[in-house]
């Protein structure tokens, strides 16, 4: 048995039909999505396996009764690793006006495009469509790239997890409440979609290991 994760790459091109983005009857139009699989090659996902993730899952099945969960696993691998580096924290120039405002969006992309050839902007997922929205009315800031935060891309990434497993018993499986699997599969309740996805995958792979023919 061979699961492969199907990686989507999912592309839009948004026009507004307003001749001024400070109008209200600008439109969103979905001109294109394009659905490609990026790692057809079985090789390529043995090649990026995580040895990491094989080994946990691997004395799992071993029942190794002195194993901690996926988090205090990796705890204990880099416990002992001195090579990183302290973060400095600062506070950075604000511009003090309602965050979810066009004009304020659009001010934050002319102030951070000066002094660079590309300017990158993340911003949470509400602000970060109308930023899509302001770059694509105005061609003198094509050298502006706008990403989603961190957190947010997690967000969507999980929920397109939850998306390809959704109907595959889950809720029928009775280890989370009903409403609690629709929220961990639409990665709205992220720590416990974390967890659950964890847990489905160690189940998954304890399947995997009992038809394989491991030499100990």
């Amino acid at each position: 048995m061979y699961i492969q994760a199907m990686c989507k790459r999912v592309s839009s091109n948004i026009t507004c039909v307003s001749s001024s983005i400070k109008k209200t009857n600008c439109t969103w139009i979905q001109q294109k999505i394009l659905v490609e699989n990026l790692h057809d090659d079985q090789a390529s996902t043995e090649k990026n396996f995580n040895g990491v993730d094989f080994l946990w899952l691997y004395e799992k099945w071993k029942n190794i009764s002195s194993l901690p969960g996926w988090n205090g696993f990796l705890e204990q691998l880099i416990k002992n690793n001195k090579n990183f580096s302290t973060s400095h924290v600062m506070f950075l120039p604000f511009i003090d006006h309602p965050a979810s405002n066009i004009d304020t969006i659009c001010a934050t992309n002319i102030d951070k495009s000066h002094g660079q050839k590309t300017c990158l902007i993340t911003f949470d997922q509400p602000l970060y469509s109308k930023a899509r929205l302001i770059l694509a009315a105005y061609s003198e800031l094509c050298k502006i790239v706008v990403k989603l935060l961190g957190f947010h891309m997690l967000m969507s990434f999980l929920g397109s997890i939850g998306y390809i497993m959704d109907g595959s018993g889950l809720k029928e499986g009775k280890i989370y409440a009903a409403n609690s699997v629709d929220k961990m599969l639409n990665s709205h309740a992220y720590s416990r979609s974390i967890r659950g996805h964890t847990l489905l995958r160690l189940a998954l792979s304890k399947i995997i290991f009992e038809d394989m023919k491991i030499v100990c």
